[in-house]
This record gives structure tokens, sequence and C-alpha cells, in this order.
């Protein structure tokens, strides 16, 4: 009986030490899969806190050299909206923000790209670009209208979206014809002129004197004085 309480007992403990040692092993695997956990938990950003911005800012304004801004607008279906700009001007450095949001917000109607002046000095002196900055819009390869006002936000979205939904003969903005201002210009002065009529009548040899008539009848003041007759000084006779 003492032997078979013995072995009943020897039994009981190497069950138990064999328990122990499989509880060891789980606590000791527990123990380094927790610091995995937490890198992964320290990559999350916390609540109330920002990501970091310059690994997600995509950049969507483009800066270009003329050879591919003119591919760019040769390939592109998209309304092209190109600025010269400088890298030292204020206002370009806050127009950046601005067109970055639109060029987000539009990404199938427009694409915005960008000059530096400092840059493509050739290219300037070309496009004969007089103020920074000056704005350019391109649809269908073609220049349909130029700028250098600084709009706001809104005005600029309302441009935009004007320049896609109108077609280029009606968005770009109409030449002025240079021999039609000249007509314009010569028949508006010979109506002018013909407004009033000169009719000059021959006087006789004693002195007459043209007569000056206007289209209304009314006589106009004459352009030369009759001679008197007795012109001749005092003691001077005609031969």
């Amino acid at each position: 009986m003492k032997i078979f309480a013995t072995i009943v007992t020897l039994l009981v403990a190497v069950v138990v030490f064999q328990k122990t040692s499989d509880l060891a092993k789980w606590l000791d695997s527990s123990d380094d899969s927790h610091p995995q956990a937490s890198e992964e938990a320290s990559d999350q950003p916390t609540a109330g806190t920002k990501p970091n911005e310059e690994d997600q800012t995509t950049h969507l304004v483009e800066i270009v050299d003329e050879p591919t801004c003119s591919a760019i607008i040769k390939e592109e279906s998209r309304v092209i909206i190109l600025e010269f700009d400088a890298s030292d001007s204020d206002i370009c450095q806050q127009n950046t923000p601005m067109l970055e949001h639109l060029a987000s917000t539009n990404l199938t109607k427009v694409k915005i790209v960008k000059a530096h002046a400092e840059d493509n000095p050739e290219w300037i002196d070309h496009e004969k670009v007089q103020s920074i900055p000056t704005f350019q819009v391109y649809k269908e390869g073609i220049l349909i209208e130029q700028f250098t006002e600084n709009y706001s936000e809104p005005q600029l979205q309302a441009k935009i979206n004007h320049w896609v939904t109108h077609p280029v003969a009606t968005t770009q903005q109409p030449k002025q014809n240079v021999n039609s201002s000249v007509n314009s210009s010569v028949n508006s002065s010979v109506n002018s002129n013909a407004n009033h009529k000169v009719s000059s009548n021959n006087g006789n040899k004693s002195g007459g004197s043209a007569q000056i008539t206007a289209t209304n009848g009314t006589p106009a003041k004459p352009l030369m004085r009759p001679m008197p007759q007795n012109w001749l000084p005092q003691g001077v006779t005609r031969k």
C-alpha cells in the first residue's frame, strides 16, 4: 500500500513539473511578443496628434521648364494653368497652398504647373512676362487667357469652371482686329467731316469772298474777310 502511494505521488510530481515547464515557456513567448506589439503601437498616431505632413504631402503643382511645359500642353487633355513665379516673391509663396488645394480638388479638370522666372530667363523674355506672378491658361493646346491679377481661391475656382465647361472658341478672349480698328477710325473721321459742307463762290474783281454754308443752311463764320475798297493810305491814289 505504501509502495502504491509513493508511485502515485511521483506521478503527480512529474505532471506538476511538466505543467510548470509549459507555463514557463508560454510566459517567455508572451514576453517576446510584447516589444513587437509596442513598436506597432508606437507607429500609429495617437489621439490628438497629426500625422507627419511632409510624409503624406503630394505636390500636385509640378515645377517645369519650357520643353517640359510644351510637351504637357500638347499631350494634356485637361486645362493647363501655368504660373510664372519667383522664389523670392511673397505673393507667389502665398499662392502655393491655394494652387495645391485647387489642383487636388480639380484633378480631372485641370493640371497646374509652375515655372521659376530666375531659372527660365529666355522663356520669360519670349513670353514677354512683365510682372510676377503671371498666369497663362491653355486648353486643347491653345493659349486662351493670360492675367496677372491675384485672384482669391473662390474666384479662381469660378474661372476654372468657366474654362472647363466652355469650348475654346467661346472661352478664348477675342483678339483686336487692327484693320477693323483703323477702318472704323477712318470712317468715323470721314463721317465727322461730312457733317459740314463748304461751298465757295468766286468773288468779283472788286473783292468777293468765299461763302461757307453748313448743311443745316445756317451761314458759318467766313474763313476770310473781304478787303475794304478804300484800303490805300490817305494821299495815295491808285494809278
